[in-house]
């Protein structure tokens, strides 16, 4: 008899669930649990780089369940991926409108439009983040805005949101190097060069070894702050590293402008 009532009350239970979950919207429990299915595929290809085989997995979950606002950031994020700037953010401010909570969408949104190149619009979604409260860890806001300022020549603004990121995560090589650039375009060059030369100390961990782009534009903003101080030698052995670690034409002038003196 005991037994017979636990039945009847996990039956009472789920059938509660379902109702809550699937019928006042027409969207059965069963094809919510399809497009989960689909969406963890989707994850598990966007991961593996699979962005074709992603794409129809998301598109697949959205079929079934139009109202998650995650299916939506997953196909975001696809276009993101492949570069379609304007469609990714399209799809992202969809999942907002569903989820304005949902957190990772708008720093989604100002990276999207950082590579548009649209600094003002950055600005705008980055603040609106900043008053979530599930936001988490800002860093990546805090960077985007100093990105953004930067871009729009507000170098002591930048300089105020590189701060603002790497009291979070102190061993971020971009941010001091963005920071250092700050500081270089205000005339603060001492200081400029004590930022590239941190950036250049954290290159050393595991998530950094393989950029040899970001090394060499590195060394070659060290030359440039050595020029601007008078240590031409410096600036033209930095040039010359520059180039060995990622040949540039602007490293290669450099150092047939300084190699003389």
């Amino acid at each position: 008899m005991y037994l017979f009532q636990n039945i009847l009350v996990i039956c009472g239970i789920l059938i509660s669930f379902i109702l809550a979950a699937g019928c006042s919207n027409n969207i059965s429990l069963l094809d919510r649990y399809k497009a989960q299915r689909h969406y963890e595929y989707g994850l598990s290809h966007l991961y593996l780089e699979n962005t074709e085989s992603a794409y129809d997995e998301f598109n697949a979950a959205r079929e079934l369940n139009p109202d998650e606002p995650k299916v939506y950031e997953g196909l975001g994020l696809v276009l993101l991926k492949e570069h379609n700037y304007k469609k990714a953010i399209t799809k992202f401010k969809k999942a907002i409108k569903l989820d304005p909570g949902l957190a990772k969408a708008y720093l989604y949104i100002s990276e999207a439009y950082l590579k548009l190149e649209k600094p003002k619009k950055v600005i705008n979604i980055s603040r609106k983040a900043l008053l979530l409260p599930n936001l988490g860890d800002p860093q990546q806001i805090y960077y985007n805005l100093g990105l953004a300022f930067f871009a729009l020549k507000k170098y002591g603004k930048a300089q105020e949101k590189f701060n603002q990121a790497l009291k979070i995560s102190p061993k971020w090589a971009q941010a001091h190097l963005w920071l250092g650039k700050s500081l270089f375009a205000q005339g603060e060059v001492s200081t400029a060069i004590v930022e590239y030369r941190k950036s250049l100390s954290y290159i050393k961990a595991d998530w950094y070894k393989k950029d040899k782009q970001l090394t060499g534009f590195l060394h070659y903003q060290l030359g440039q702050a050595y020029v601007q101080k008078g240590y031409i030698k410096k600036a033209v052995t930095e040039f010359k590293e520059s180039m060995s670690v990622y040949p540039s034409q602007i490293a290669e002038q450099a150092i047939e402008e300084y190699a003389g003196y």
